[in-house]
């Protein structure tokens, strides 16, 4: 990884580099052009002279940039090489986003599938199997819902309720939770 951001910065800084020498030369053309008729004019306005002097700071700053960015450059620099070395970079950087947004995706859905039996549940009905079936105790009735949302089918989570819990079968509010209950692995 420190390789590939050392090769990163040498990419950077050459493409710094060609961008300077760019506006190097767009610098000297510039004081160029604004010189030009400097020897036919008897006297030089002022304006002109504070220009060019403006435009020759600006181009020593440049060079002085250039130097800086030189500095930094590995003179063994290849482009074509770097280039290579740069996009298989990218391309890991890619799968490593791509595995990260999986593994995010796979606890969401670990998330999503503990509330699932939760969001088949209207709230005034989990305020009554609470009250009803958990004796207020919304422990374990997360509990029963987790343990629901993770066994593969009806058969095994009917089991799981009936030796969990003593309740009677005959009781209303039993059967509409154990309908839900069915509608879930439906």
């Amino acid at each position: 990884m420190y390789k590939k951001s050392i090769l990163y910065k040498n990419y950077i800084l050459n493409m710094d580099k060609k961008e300077l020498v760019k506006l190097l030369q767009k610098e000297i053309k510039e004081l160029e052009l604004l010189t030009e008729g400097f020897d036919d004019m008897p006297t030089i306005p002022k304006a002109l002279l504070s220009l060019a002097s403006e435009k020759s700071v600006q181009i020593t700053q440049k060079i002085e940039q250039l130097n800086k960015a030189q500095e930094n450059v590995n003179p063994n620099f290849s482009f074509e090489k770097e280039k290579k070395e740069i996009s298989t970079f990218k391309e890991e950087k890619k799968e490593e986003v791509k595995e990260e947004k999986k593994e995010e995706k796979e606890t969401q859905k670990t998330e999503k599938s503990t509330r699932q039996i939760q969001k088949m549940i209207g709230i005034g009905d989990r305020f009554h199997f609470l009250r009803e079936l958990f004796n207020n105790d919304k422990e374990k009735m997360q509990k029963t819902y987790q343990q629901l949302n993770a066994l593969e089918n009806y058969t095994v989570a009917e089991r799981y309720l009936l030796e969990n819990n003593s309740w009677d079968m005959e009781n209303e509010t039993v059967q509409l939770f154990f309908t839900i209950v069915g509608n879930f692995y439906k």
